[in-house]
C-alpha cells in the first residue's frame, strides 16, 4: 500500500451508497491521507516508490460492526485510490501492488513484523530508476503472482496479493 487514503475514496467506490464520512475509521484515514500527502508533494524525484504498512484487528472491527463486506470495500479503495483523484501533485501515482496476510486465528498465527520483513522490494540494475520495473517485489526471494499463496513455515497464514 502507498500513497494517500482518504475516506471520499471509500465513499466514491462503495457500492450501496450509505457512505463512511461518519464511520469510525474515517478519521483515522484522513489522518493517513495527511501523512502521506506530505510524500506526494515531495518534488525532484523521477521515480520512487512508497510502501505502507496497515493492520486489521479482529477485535476492534467487531466492536465496531466493520465485517468482511468492509473490508472488501476497503481493499478495492486502496487498489483504485489514485484512479478517481487525478491532481496535479500525484497526477501518475498508481497503486503497484496490495499484499494481505491472512491469518486464521483472530490473535495472529505469525509476528506481523516477521512477515513483512519476508516481503521485500529490490532495486534492479543501477540506472536511476524511471519505473516500476527497476523494483522486483519478492516473498522469500520470489516474485509473487496475483493470488492466493500459502507460506510453507506458517500453514496458517495466507500471502494474497490483490493488485
Amino acid at each position: 500500500m502507498a500513497g494517500e487514503i482518504k475516506s471520499e475514496y471509500i465513499a466514491h467506490v462503495q457500492e450501496d451508497g450509505k457512505g463512511w464520512r461518519h464511520h469510525p475509521l474515517a478519521d483515522h484515514l484522513a489522518g493517513v491521507s495527511a501523512l502521506a500527502a506530505c510524500f506526494a508533494r515531495n518534488i525532484g524525484e523521477d521515480y520512487g516508490l512508497y510502501r505502507a504498512h496497515g493492520f486489521i484487528s479482529a477485535h476492534l472491527a467487531r466492536q465496531t460492526g466493520f465485517d468482511s463486506d468492509d473490508l472488501e470495500l476497503f481493499f478495492k479503495a486502496l487498489e483504485q485510490m489514485f484512479e478517481h483523484d487525478r491532481s496535479a501533485a500525484r497526477g501518475e501515482m498508481a497503486a503497484r501492488g496490495l499484499y494481505v496476510f491472512r491469518h486464521e486465528s483472530e490473535l495472529g498465527n505469525a509476528p506481523a513484523h516477521a512477515l513483512f520483513d519476508r516481503l521485500t522490494v529490490e532495486r534492479q540494475g543501477d540506472d536511476v530508476a524511471r519505473d516500476f520495473g527497476a523494483y522486483s517485489v519478492l516473498f522469500d526471494g520470489q516474485p509473487v503472482a496475483v493470488g492466493e499463496h500459502k507460506i510453507a513455515d506458517q500453514p496458517n497464514v495466507t500471502l494474497i496479493r490483490r493488485c
